[in-house]
């Protein structure tokens, strides 16, 4: 198997240390405050623990980013897969033949079966009117992922269009939680203005956090934005 990337990427395990869920250990306070404060050293030090256990530059893995900046894989077998050479990493495609696929290296293979292309997924509400919900290049503007701002009365709720570095379930369950309170008129959604001026934020945070790609659009902070959605629901934790 032949895989091929454009920029490369940085691999996470799944399975962290003693065993436990690496989003689990990952998902704390105390990391995202280290993060905020000085974003330099929280890169420095996910690209240490992941090279701790694979090699990116021995692999050609490595991207010429941080890892903070992409979306990481999490991936436990495919270092296995690498090392016993089974997979072997190639650079972009340049072209294809009838056979076979040549990189932009200048290395070529023949005799190709298949070609799988992961080019990853585009947004679409086709059912719903453009006028109530639209996307453009995989931007959709909706306060907290959830609700259109021009709606005059708030009763579409959109649930899961988001990225989250962690389980996207629990921050579902939140956003539901909300979506029942404003039906019931137990939670006031802010003005238009202030809903727009949050998306608008949470734009800019994207564009300066990861490198422009249209699988960034959609990104959240697991622990801050589950704290966003607890302070509207009044399930805000003290800490």
């Amino acid at each position: 198997v032949f895989l091929s990337t454009k920029r490369g990427t940085w691999i996470r395990s799944r399975v962290s240390c003693a065993g436990y869920p690496s989003d689990m250990l990952n998902s704390s306070r105390l990391w995202e405050r280290v993060f905020d404060i000085v974003p330099s050293l929280g890169d420095w030090l996910k690209q240490r623990k992941m090279n701790k256990r694979i090699n990116h530059d021995l692999y050609r893995l490595r991207p010429n980013f941080g890892p903070s900046s992409q979306s990481p894989l999490l991936n436990d077998d495919l270092p296995n897969r690498i090392i016993c050479g089974s997979i072997q990493i190639k650079t972009d495609i340049q072209r294809f033949t009838s056979t076979g696929v040549e990189f932009v290296d200048g290395t070529f293979e023949d005799n190709i079966d298949l070609v799988i292309l992961a080019t990853g997924y585009s947004l679409s509400f086709s059912f719903i009117e453009k006028k109530v919900i639209d996307v453009n290049d995989n931007h959709v503007q909706l306060y907290k992922y959830m609700y259109p701002p021009e709606l005059q009365h708030h009763t579409l709720a959109i649930i899961g269009c988001i990225q989250p570095h962690g389980a996207i379930m629990p921050i579902s369950e939140l956003q539901c939680r909300l979506a029942t309170r404003v039906l019931k008129g137990n939670v006031v959604l802010p003005s238009k203005d202030d809903m727009w001026k949050d998306i608008r934020s949470k734009k800019i945070a994207i564009a300066k956090r990861y490198i422009k790609s249209r699988r960034h659009t959609i990104q959240v902070s697991y622990i801050h934005f589950m704290d966003e959605l607890a302070r509207l629901v009044g399930c805000s934790v003290d800490y």
